[in-house]
């Protein structure tokens, strides 16, 4: 009877973990095919991300220490607005450059060249739209701060179409390169200007010395790879671009206004101050956003299974990103938590104090953010930019409504309760239109390319 009550037990919990983790056998030989180029991809975007979120973490905090909270909630605004219009600039190309050059490698020149000779074309247009944002929205004397920005914005995306090739060819070594002369040189520039008193102008002035400082070197590391880049002008190509990455535009703007209304809105209802608070909070949030190099690392591999309709694999590395949020981000999530009032101190100093409760919620957005971007990719991967644009189009009118409602009623924290929401229900409804059948199917049946 000890025997058989043996065996039934032992049947009983190999039966469950036969169940809970179907793929385990398929999970590790996955992990043993693609660990090289993983590990080599995380490694790089790893050290670059580390080094960059140190050096901009530092940034952040010398200049919050620098700033009255009401000069630093007026930054901030401008900063807010320049980001809106900037989404303009990559129209969602860079994805689509990851996606087709992982693919059809040989088309690099063509592909950079034209791209960029829209970058060009599209940086004219945002510096117009930027000539009619209404001056009581900014104030007199941040409109020069404004264009300084807007111009830093406009390098930066320059030098994120090479930084799209450099992953597509899983050469993220020289994405390294890149980012860390820029902000090795943001930097310094903002300590010396700092340090000697110079004021904010100066602090963007070399900051946007910085951004060139990293163009350069992109374009310089492009060069040595023996890629020509010039000023083209292929019909056909610029309307597979424009089709491709239209419905990515829409994601882009979107989230643009997702990630920045909110700042524009607590110093419409609230104040200065609060912008200020809110957005010392959010600075943590970057914390998380950061460990999105992770799905950077993998977009280039995940978009060549789907391609080569590899769903058991797909399903493989939805497994790991699960497992790595429950056992690395929660637990984080969780200490962050119960040490929010001590963080701010010992970053911020007291006057920032006001931000713990907004902090308290932000922190797992963060955790939420990270399985959303991966469940995104994975369906830019498989063509279907509409369903993301969608979901997003509709999870934005509610964020705008809610946070309408209630900031006008109640205080700042309450925009990131709102964030939490939205964000929860954007993963949800990504989520639930991944596994519906006829979703699944069309998913892995749509290998459209150039």
């Amino acid at each position: 009877m000890k025997i058989i009550l043996e065996n039934m037990i032992k049947s009983i919990i190999i039966g469950s973990v036969k169940r809970q983790l179907p793929f385990m056998g398929e999970m590790v030989t996955f992990i043993r095919q693609h660990l090289h180029s993983f590990f080599w991809n995380s490694l790089w975007l790893s050290i670059g991300e580390i080094v960059n979120k140190l050096f901009m973490f530092y940034v952040v905090i010398a200049v919050i220490r620098y700033l009255r909270p009401e000069d630093y909630g007026q930054l901030s605004i401008a900063v807010a607005m320049t980001n809106i219009i900037a989404v303009l600039l990559d129209f969602g190309m860079t994805q689509v450059i990851i996606r087709d050059l992982s693919i059809q490698r040989q088309n690099a020149s063509v592909y950079l060249s034209q791209v960029i000779s829209l970058k060009l074309l599209l940086g004219v247009i945002y510096f117009v739209i930027l000539l009619f944002i209404p001056e009581h929205l900014i104030g007199g004397k941040w409109i020069s701060i404004l264009f300084m920005i807007a111009f830093m914005n406009w390098v930066q995306d320059l030098s994120g179409a090479f930084i799209a090739w450099f992953i597509a060819e899983e050469r993220m070594e020289k994405v390294l390169y890149v980012q860390c002369v820029h902000y090795g040189g943001i930097m310094l520039a903002t300590v010396t200007a700092i340090s000697l008193d110079a004021g904010l102008a100066v602090i963007i002035s070399g900051q946007v010395i910085a951004a060139l400082a990293g163009l350069c070197t992109a374009v310089f590391l492009v060069f040595l790879e023996g890629i020509p880049i010039r000023l083209i002008y292929a019909p056909r190509l610029i309307t597979y671009l424009f089709e491709q990455s239209l419905p990515l535009f829409g994601v882009l703007l979107i989230g643009g206004i997702y990630a920045n209304a909110d700042t524009i809105m607590i110093r419409e209802y609230q104040n200065v101050n609060d912008v200020a608070y809110y957005q010392a909070a959010y600075k943590i949030f970057f914390v998380f956003q950061g460990l999105t190099l992770l799905h950077t690392a993998l977009f280039p591999q995940l978009a060549i299974m789907v391609r080569a309709n590899q769903t058991s694999q797909t399903r493989l590395l939805n497994w790991i990103v699960v497992l790595f949020t429950m056992i690395v981000l929660v637990p984080i999530a969780v200490f962050m938590t119960n040490y929010t009032p001590e963080i701010i101190l010992l970053i911020y100093g007291h006057k920032m104090l006001p931000a713990a409760d907004a902090m308290h919620i932000l922190i797992w957005v963060g955790v939420i953010y990270f399985l959303r971007v991966y469940l995104v990719n994975v369906f830019i991967s498989c063509g279907q930019q509409k369903i993301v644009f969608g979901v997003a189009l509709s999870v934005l009118a509610l964020y705008l409504i809610l946070n309408a409602f209630f900031l006008k009623r109640y205080s700042f924290d309450f925009a990131a309760g709102v964030l939490l929401f939205t964000e929860s229900l954007m993963l949800v409804s990504l989520f639930t239109l991944r596994y519906i059948d006829i979703y699944d199917i069309r998913l892995v049946t749509n290998k459209k390319n150039i």
